[in-house]
């Protein structure tokens, strides 16, 4: 497993075709997001997973990771199972 820190600007400015990522150059909003296989973003006014959410596909992230990756961390499997620094 390795952990990324993840500049997203490019998808938000340069490539934000339609205006949907436009929200979340808002810290505010941005910081609201939810990981569960996806990156989602809630509807502001309902709190709900709807027409005014915005989600990002794994794989985008993955993308964004491999152009633009700078790796924190990084783990691999060691003995017994046991996770240790790569």
């Amino acid at each position: 497993m390795t952990i990324y820190e993840l500049d997203l600007r490019p998808l938000f400015v340069e490539n934000n075709v339609g205006g949907v990522f436009t929200p979340l150059r808002d810290p505010v909003r941005f910081r609201q997001a939810l990981g569960d296989y996806v990156l989602i973003w809630l509807n502001p006014e309902t709190g709900e997973y709807d027409a005014g959410s915005i989600d990002i596909a794994p794989a985008c992230i993955r993308f964004f990771c491999e152009k633009y990756e700078r790796t924190l961390k990084s783990v691999g499997s060691g003995l017994n199972g046991a996770l240790v620094p790569a």
